[in-house]
């Protein structure tokens, strides 16, 4: 049995190693969980396919020694009051969309914060909040300074315009210029990345069979490059922005756009996703088998958690619900 539990705990370890060499990126997330008095760091990768579905993984959960704590917030202990809870609503709202695994991606932190935002200035113009008037000013300066440079990110910015779902929907009118503009400049720079390396390409392969260099040629063909990157660029760009909000298939139509949204979106925002790990940690590391190595629990987790190599949200939502 110990023999058959290393096979197929290296058999399918070898199989997401293959899958993770055909992501062009990838984002983990880590946490610690403590059970029987034994401590485990557990961490997770995720992916997007060009299919646009994002694929989960259990990287591993490997024993940690000492002891780690948990700071609740102070918060917590008060009173609740009704003035309180109506206020606190929306940001309670806010991180379900954060935690939400399956459609959750950077692409939704700016928008989400500018609704949230919003939602925080009608409570401070409503004259029916008395009790925590003060609580409501604090609340709206505490995310604006704690979240400004997220707006001033722009890696943020062009994870959220390049999802059709949003696109400039969430940005003032001063603002959507220039993302207008940040977004231009991001398909402007792929496609001369594109251009050039096709130049370099075919004058190589000009070189090699001709034996002798092909300087007008190569002037030639920068410039088609220059003329073909202008057309594509007011092509696509143009047609993203007039063809308003729509849904992330929408992408196939926009190949550069969607490969902003690729780079940008494969990351996640928090670290649930580990934290659902540990839930199928627990169902292995039950009172009768604390005694399993950390080896053994490490792979039993790893089969457990991943099934074949990896999980595909579109058909396989969740494991540890």
């Amino acid at each position: 049995m110990v023999e058959l539990l290393k096979k197929t705990y290296n058999k399918s370890k070898a199989d997401l190693i293959l899958e993770l060499e055909k992501a062009d990126y990838v984002s983990t997330t880590a946490d610690c969980w403590t059970s029987r008095r034994r401590s485990f760091l557990g961490r997770t990768v995720h992916w997007m396919g060009q299919d646009l579905d994002r694929r989960s993984a259990c990287l591993g959960v490997r024993r940690i020694f000492g002891s780690h704590t948990y700071n609740k917030l102070t918060s917590v202990e008060e009173e609740f009051l009704r003035e309180y809870i109506k206020i606190m609503k929306p940001l309670t709202q806010a991180l379900d969309v954060f935690q939400n695994e399956e459609n959750m991606s950077v692409r939704c932190v700016l928008p989400v914060l500018s609704l949230l935002k919003e939602k925080i200035i009608e409570f401070k113009e409503d004259r029916n909040i008395i009790h925590c008037a003060a609580f409501v000013t604090s609340l709206l300066n505490g995310i604006e300074k704690r979240f400004r440079s997220f707006h001033e990110n722009n890696s943020f910015r062009l994870a959220s315009i390049s999802d059709p779902h949003f696109k400039f929907s969430w940005v003032t009118e001063e603002q959507k210029t220039e993302d207008i503009k940040l977004l231009k400049q991001e398909v402007n720079r792929r496609i001369s990345n594109l251009a050039n390396e096709s130049i370099e390409g075919d004058d190589a392969t000009t070189a090699h069979l001709s034996g002798t260099s092909s300087s007008p040629r190569k002037r030639s063909r920068f410039l088609d490059g220059l003329q073909r990157k202008a057309s594509i660029e007011l092509n696509e760009v143009d047609r993203y922005i007039n063809d308003g909000c729509g849904v992330l298939e929408d992408l196939n139509r926009y190949p550069t756009i969607k490969q902003i949204f690729i780079e940008y979106n494969s990351a996640l925002p928090s670290s649930t996703a580990c934290e659902r790990l540990f839930s199928t940690a627990g169902w292995i590391f039950v009172p009768k088998r604390t005694n399993l190595s950390d080896a053994k629990f490490d792979r039993l987790v790893f089969l457990k958690q991943n099934g074949k190599s990896s999980r595909n949200w579109k058909t396989s939502p969740s494991k540890t619900n």
